[in-house]
């Protein structure tokens, strides 16, 4: 005889459920057909790059990230043009001489004209030294003489000796232009002293700027700077971005249940590079017409082309960096994304600056760092400007020299000799073209190997397993002891007979510890496991290692004689896995995202909308099917979830909390799918820390904490073995004249009901009372139900009891009572 009773939330969910429009097809007949091995992977590369169109094409980051970057070189350009330009022909004269205003006839009578004050102007653009009357002074010793009395002669700019006709002029060689200063004003003294009303000045032009030294000034990074600074941050992150998706698959499980529905990694990889890379060659061209608008100078239609092609060759590399970085860095979308940009930054920009002003060209500096794909990418835009301006000057040269030809300009300027910019010479662009495509080779291999040594290191451990074993403890429970040997003890045909077997799963290998923590069980055809405990008590860990996505070394897993280890393909082939969260894309609708799996599968297309019609109608999700996942609710996300796990009639499902935290009504419809597909033969194993959702699913419980296999058996079972005793559930009924009067009475029912249940057991305990409603605790070990329904029912009108309930311990108490026999 089994006493139960049902709480407030389950009968929620009953009442909840009475009028649903949940119809569950039944799958005992194949409802879709399979596509050929061979047409499987057109159709998975298919629904791939369908998967990036509809998740990566509406992101908005690298167009916001073009934006600022337009920005960005429009405004460094503009701050940059003046300083970092080198015009053809220099112009900035030097006015120099006497003003316009300037009295020298007061200076007739003076032997000497010293210049000891002249007026200086300076800025850009403009530069003057000038005297006037106030700027000389008037001796009447010769200027030789007037030196051998001074303690300096820095502040001494000229002078001009008068002896009758003959001027001698004294210039000081310390600063600059006081010849022409001197000169002038000699000049405007002769004409003072031969009454000629005039004033002379002078205006000093520099003479242009030669080509050996325009190309010295390019060589000095003086000019060829600008446009790889700006590229050296700008493309970083626009390549950085492409990140943020990897980092979302592999955070939110996502590429677990590709892995799982079929998609080989190397499929996986292509793809992304194939989608990835056509992406990145359109924002190479919105690069190339930003370039174009921008005020940048020095850069031809041709050489613009150049640099567009450095940029796509900069995306192979640079994109096998980020999905590297994607292997390690998933911790968060945006950290990953903020790291991808500094190490490029780091070792473009940063290694680009370093190199010129520190190692100043430096050849074997140089090609240790051209193995960085940035740092290639901006020293191949440095010599793409380098050339252009190169040809500009030559072609100005060649104009000012009449007997130059433009067609042989390499017979009259050496320097000029034609030549293209695919050389291995500076400053040609093979030498970076060659390493960038070397080093995504070595990229390229370095995933191959990461991926590879992962999938090697998931089943292995450094340690010698043979030396290893499972620990035993005094206080182990005897059925789970004796389930442990049974499993132990399966030979090799036994356990390829076995549904799902698992064998010594460890924990975790400790590095000192010989013992390890392990659980083994066996799960049926048409049975489901519930994993029970509470939080954080590691049971994700171990749905994770089902599926092969944690690491084991120890253990064995075997699902319909596969061994999971050996042939993880095929095992995973015959499984399917519900996260405990996330596992969605938020951008897809629920139909979508469906239908993709369902195209990973190898479902038929034709096949497709009948399965989805199907899971609709099990879900009742056909109000939302077209809505974008951001925006349904958790309990909706969550039918979907589901869903996509029974996808192809999975022999083995695992499930990861399946109904954590979900409304019970939810909670109810996702329990008659489930038990629908165990009824059809399907296994079910889940995780769960909910005694409801244990009795509604599990057929066999594991007790679970941290490693250890607490116990093991149907949960009835359980409860009968760890909890002693049973609960009472009484409700007084309230009567009374008035309210002082039914306190009365309710106070006195109370005493009465109290000491008839001490009673029933001298130890029995009240644990809860809310008003009139009492929780009563009594520890029998042996109950006879007979005697305690008919002590209840002749005290019932007695005790005033409006009704009474009577239930054994939940699995949480068996939980409570394991837990506090170990820790004894």
């Amino acid at each position: 005889m089994r006493a139960l009773s049902s709480e407030l939330t389950e009968i929620y969910m009953t009442m909840g459920t009475r009028k649903t429009k949940q119809v569950i097809i039944s799958d005992k007949k194949p409802t879709c057909e399979y596509i050929s091995s061979k047409k499987l992977g057109r159709q998975q590369t298919y629904a791939l790059l369908n998967k990036k169109l509809i998740h990566q094409a509406p992101n908005f980051v690298p167009l916001i990230t073009m934006a600022v970057s337009f920005i960005f070189i429009l405004l460094i350009a503009i701050m940059a043009k003046h300083s970092m330009n080198v015009p053809p022909t220099r112009y900035n004269p030097i006015e120099l001489g006497a003003t316009r205003n300037i009295d020298l006839t007061a200076f007739k009578d003076c032997k000497t004209i010293q210049v000891y004050n002249p007026i200086r102007k300076k800025r850009v653009g403009e530069s003057s030294l000038r005297f006037d009357q106030n700027s000389l002074r008037c001796l009447h010793v010769s200027f030789d003489s007037f030196l051998k009395k001074s303690e300096t002669v820095m502040d001494k700019f000229g002078a001009v000796e008068v002896n009758g006709d003959i001027y001698t002029g004294w210039f000081n060689q310390r600063i600059f232009h006081t010849a022409p200063l001197v000169l002038n004003l000699m000049h405007n003294l002769y004409l003072s002293n031969k009454d000629i009303k005039a004033i002379a000045t002078v205006a000093n032009h520099p003479e242009r700027t030669p080509l050996r030294a325009k190309i010295h000034v390019l060589d000095q990074e003086k000019t060829h700077l600008l446009l790889p600074m700006v590229l050296g941050i700008a493309i970083p992150i626009s390549i950085a971005c492409f990140i943020v998706p990897l980092v979302e698959e592999r955070k939110y499980h996502l590429l677990t249940l590709q892995k799982i529905a079929g998609v080989s990694m190397a499929r996986y990889w292509c793809v992304n590079f194939l989608w990835d890379y056509i992406t990145f060659f359109s924002y190479s061209i919105v690069y190339t017409i930003i370039l174009a608008l921008s005020p940048i100078e020095g850069y031809s239609f041709s050489h613009k082309m150049y640099a567009m092609l450095l940029m796509n060759i900069y995306g192979v590399p640079g994109l096998a960096l980020i999905y590297l970085l994607s292997i390690y860095f998933y911790c968060t979308m945006w950290s990953a994304f903020l790291i991808a940009v500094l190490i490029q930054v780091g070792t473009g920009i940063f290694s680009y600056i370093v190199y010129w002003n520190i190692f100043l060209d430096n050849d074997i500096i140089f090609y240790i760092w051209a193995i960085f794909p940035t740092f290639a990418l901006m020293d191949g835009i440095s010599n793409v400007y380098t050339e252009t301006k190169e040809e500009e000057y030559c072609e100005q040269a060649c104009e000012d020299d009449e007997d130059c030809d433009k067609k042989d300009m390499c017979a009259t300027i050496p320097q000029c000799c034609v030549s293209t910019i695919f050389k291995f010479e500076d400053p040609g662009i093979l030498v970076v073209i060659c390493y960038m495509l070397i080093t995504a080779v070595f990229l390229f291999i370095a995933i191959c190997v990461v991926e590879s040594r992962k999938t090697r290191k998931m089943f292995s451990s450094k340690r010698d397993i043979k030396t290893l074993h499972s620990a035993t403890h005094p206080y182990d429970d005897r059925d789970v002891v004796e389930l442990k040997q049974y499993v132990a003890e399966q030979d090799l045909q036994s356990s390829l007979k076995k549904r799902f077997m698992v064998d010594q799963l460890e924990y975790k290998i400790l590095k000192k510890v010989n013992s390890l923590d392990t659980i083994s069980f066996i799960v049926n055809e048409g049975q489901s496991l519930a994993l029970f405990g509470s939080h954080h008590s590691g049971k994700s860990h171990v749905a994770g290692q089902l599926i092969g996505h944690t690491n084991f070394a120890f253990g064995d897993i075997f699902i319909d004689g596969i061994e999971l280890k050996y042939e993880p393909k095929k095992a995973l082939a015959k499984m399917s896995f519900v996260p405990q969260d996330h596992g969605l894309w938020e951008t897809f609708t629920p139909r979508e995202i469906l239908r993709f799996f369902c195209m990973l599968r190898g479902v038929v297309p034709n096949d497709i909308k009948g399965i989805l019609r199907d899971l609709s109608s099990a879900f009742i999700m056909g109000s939302y099917m077209d809505k974008p996942i951001r925006g349904i609710s958790v309990d909706r996300r969550r039918k979907v979830n589901i869903a996509l796990a029974l996808i192809a009639q999975p022999t083995v499902t695992i499930l990861d909390e399946p109904t954590r935290g979900l409304a019970p009504r939810t909670s109810r419809e996702i329990w008659n799918v489930l038990r629908y597909k165990r009824f059809l033969g399907k296994t079910l194993i889940f995780t769960t820390s909910n005694a409801i959702e244990l009795e509604a699913l599990a057929d066999r419980v594991l007790i679970y904490n941290e490693g250890e296999m607490w116990a093991f058996g149907n949960a009835q079972y359980l409860r009968s073995r760890y909890t002693k005793g049973f609960y009472l559930d009484v409700k007084l009924k309230i009567d009374g004249g008035n309210a002082e009067e039914a306190k009365d009475n309710l106070y006195k029912d109370a005493e009465n009901l109290v000491r008839f249940v001490t009673f029933l057991h001298e130890d029995s305990e009240l644990q809860v009372r809310i008003d009139n409603c009492f929780k009563f605790y009594l520890p029998v070990p042996i109950v006879s139900y007979s005697f305690l329904y008919g002590s209840m029912e002749k005290n019932k009108r007695r005790l005033n009891i409006a009704e009474y309930g009577v239930s054994q311990g939940t699995i949480q108490d068996v939980f409570n009572a394991i837990e506090a026999n170990r820790n004894v």
